[in-house]
Formats: structure tokens, C-alpha cells, sequence
């Protein structure tokens, strides 16, 4: 049989067949048949991503993002933050009008978030947190953060001096504007205008500190302490108390007037700052007091009226002498023997079971006396305050 010859129609297959192969070839480089990739769309608010294992030819490429003859199924739905929703990769404001947070999206994601101080701004350009408002943009001024725009005037505390508003300007930016009137002026939130009595809301300068009110009792007339105001919240009100008097300051007297028959109520704040009402009647002087005759505990006015409360040492007697008192080693006649000031008159011995040493008070405490009985002689009954009792050991 006669072998077929090579002709021109099977030249013209082979070469056919080489410029596939290479067509081939180049549509798996060129559609990175050799790795995997991904690709996504966006349906509103959704993120469809796809995988790429397989597509057809050279027309099966990702594009800008966009996927086309995706053959793999079911594609993964990948939701997306709402803030972050069809938005371009880039910084945005959380609140356009507040500026005080950024946030920064990555394809539909919200990859950083940055929150400013109170008083601060998120700058878009710089991408951080500036003291100065940006001059482009709707940024509002941060003291009218939360507020509307509002062409009426508000205080800006109960002091009524100072009031300020929020008003839009042409460009939509809401702005803040402040005023403060005059020393013997105030602001009428209610009349809208500057006036030269104070309204009874308002706050008076007494009774504030550092632009906070406060609420404490002032004396006027220390350290007498008879003239008075209270401050309530910001307000105030003046008082006196009787001649004689004196005003508590703190504790449970605050407000209130100390008479001299309770004038060991007085706390140790107002006798900081106020004399004592027992001083008013007495001053420049000392005197006892806690029990009739135990003369350890006192009180003393001084030249500037101050009381002072003390005690004496365990073995000292306060002596009132010509000018104020102090404390002695000297018994004053009037006063208890130290050793008898928590004990009654009698005989005590001191030796235990012994009961040859002894020691007695008499005189209402005023005396004391210590003994031993004599050789041979023992206490037989300490009680009793005749004299000594004994009997011969046995």
C-alpha cells in the first residue's frame, strides 16, 4: 500500500496545534491559573468575595476588584460595617458636624477608629488629633458638640456672667459664640438681655470658687463669729446670731448658733477660727473642767479668744492663777489628790495578800495617806474609815 505524502493541509494542522499550545499557555499565566486569588463585588451593604481556582480563558481576569466567569460555587458573603458601606478605602469623620472621631475603611471594612479629647479634632489631612478646628470641611466648634444651631443666647453657668450660643454660619458650620458683662452686671437668660440687678437665680460671687459653687458657712466678724452667710448651691444668705453667740462652721453645729451652755459642742474646726461663747463671757482666763474637783482636764481663752481644751499629766493639778492657768505639780487645796480622782474615801491595801501596807483616801479625795502596819499587825478591814484595826498574827 502507498504511504500517504506529507502535504500542505497537514502542515497547516500542525501549525494549528503549536499556536493553541502557546494561546493555551498564556491564558493560565495570564489568569493566575498557577495560584489562587481573590476577587469581590458589592450589593449595598454585602461583600461578595470569591475565590479564583479556575475561569475561562484570557477574559476570566480580576479587574479593579470586580470578578468575571467566576466558576467556583457558592460564593462567600462577607458582610460589611454599615459605617464602611460602598465607601472608597480611605479616613472619614464618625460624625461630619463633630469631628472628633476618625475612621479609617479598607475594602468596606472598618480597619482603625481614633477618638480625640473633648476639646479636639480629628484632622482628615494629618490623620491625627489637632487643638484647632479644620479649616475645610463642616466641622463645628467642640464647645457646640451635641447642640443645634440656635440663634438664642444661653448662660453658661448660674454665675450669669458669662453666656454664649450656637448658631449655623453660611457655610453650615455650627460656630460658638461667648460674651461676659461687666463687674456689676448680669445676663437675663429670660429677657435676653444685660442687667444691673442680679437675678434671684444667679449665683452670687461669695459663694463661688473657681467657677464652681459651693455650699459652707462664712464668718464675717472672726473670731467672734456672731455675723454670718450661707451659701446654698451658689447662693446666698447673710445671718447674725444673738450677742453672746457663736456660730458652728462644721460638724453637727454647721449653721447654727453655739449658746455658752453647750459650749463643749463646739467641734475642733470652729475652734480653729471662733472663739468659744464660754470665752465672749471670759476672756484672757482658764478654768476646770469634766468632774467637780479631779482638776486634770481644762479649758483656757486666750488673748485672741480662742479656747483651747487640755489635760494635765497623770500627777498635775490645772492651777488657775492670774492670768490664764497651768498645769502643776502643787496640789490646789479645792482639788482631789491625784491617787483619789477614781476612787472613793477609804482604806486600800496595796501589798495583796499581805495585808501589812495600806493607803487611804479621806476628805472627799482631797487628802491621801500611805502606811504599813507595825510588826505583829496586819489590815483587817480596809473598808471601813475608822481608824486602823489589827489583830496579833497567829
Amino acid at each position: 500500500m502507498e504511504r500517504p505524502k506529507f502535504s500542505k493541509l497537514h502542515f497547516a494542522e500542525l501549525l494549528i496545534c503549536f499556536f493553541g499550545f502557546i494561546f493555551l499557555l498564556v491564558g493560565f499565566i495570564s489568569n493566575n491559573w498557577l495560584s489562587v486569588s481573590k476577587c469581590w463585588s458589592y450589593n449595598g451593604a454585602v461583600k461578595t468575595e470569591y475565590t479564583v481556582d479556575y475561569s475561562h480563558g484570557l477574559f476570566g481576569k480580576c479587574v479593579g476588584g470586580e470578578c468575571s466567569n467566576i466558576m467556583d460555587t457558592p460564593p462567600e458573603v462577607v458582610p460589611q460595617d454599615p459605617e464602611c458601606s460602598a465607601k472608597p478605602n480611605n479616613w472619614y469623620h464618625k460624625d461630619n458636624r463633630n469631628c472628633k472621631e476618625g475612621r479609617k475603611c479598607m475594602n468596606g471594612k472598618l480597619e482603625k477608629r481614633v477618638t480625640c479629647g473633648n476639646t479636639e479634632y480629628f484632622d482628615l489631612k494629618s490623620q491625627k488629633c489637632t487643638s484647632s478646628r479644620p479649616s475645610c470641611g463642616t466641622c463645628s466648634d467642640w464647645q457646640c458638640r451635641g447642640k443645634s444651631s440656635n440663634s438664642r443666647w444661653f448662660l453658661k453657668t448660674d454665675e450669669c456672667k458669662t453666656y454664649y450660643k450656637c448658631e449655623s454660619d453660611s457655610s453650615g458650620v455650627i460656630q460658638y459664640y461667648e460674651n461676659t458683662v461687666g463687674s456689676n452686671e448680669w445676663y437675663d437668660d429670660f429677657s435676653q438681655k444685660v442687667v444691673t440687678v442680679k437675678p434671684g437665680k444667679c449665683w452670687d460671687a461669695d459663694c463661688v470658687k473657681n467657677g464652681v459653687p459651693h455650699s459652707d458657712v462664712v464668718v464675717t466678724d472672726a473670731p467672734v463669729c456672731e455675723k454670718y452667710y450661707k451659701c446654698n448651691n451658689g447662693i446666698k444668705t447673710s445671718k447674725t446670731c444673738s450677742a453672746g453667740e457663736t456660730v458652728g462652721i462644721k460638724g453637727s453645729w454647721v449653721d447654727r448658733c453655739i449658746t455658752l451652755a453647750s459650749y463643749q459642742s463646739q467641734s475642733a474646726d470652729d475652734r480653729k477660727v471662733c472663739q468659744n461663747p464660754k470665752c465672749k463671757a471670759n476672756p484672757n482666763t482658764g478654768d476646770y473642767t469634766g468632774a467637780t474637783g479631779e482638776c486634770s482636764s481644762y479649758y483656757q481663752c486666750s488673748s485672741s479668744k480662742m479656747l483651747t481644751l487640755g489635760s494635765c499629766s497623770t500627777s498635775e493639778y490645772f492651777t488657775k492663777d492670774s492670768t490664764i492657768g497651768s498645769c502643776k505639780s502643787t496640789k490646789p487645796a479645792a482639788c482631789k489628790h491625784y491617787k483619789c480622782r477614781s476612787r472613793g474615801d477609804g482604806y486600800t491595801r496595796t501589798d495583796g495578800a499581805k495585808c501589812k501596807d495600806w493607803d487611804r483616801c479621806y476628805d472627799s479625795g482631797k487628802s491621801y495617806e500611805a502606811g504599813s502596819c507595825p510588826t505583829g499587825k496586819t489590815l483587817v478591814n480596809p473598808a471601813t474609815l475608822a481608824p486602823i484595826i489589827t489583830s496579833d498574827v497567829i
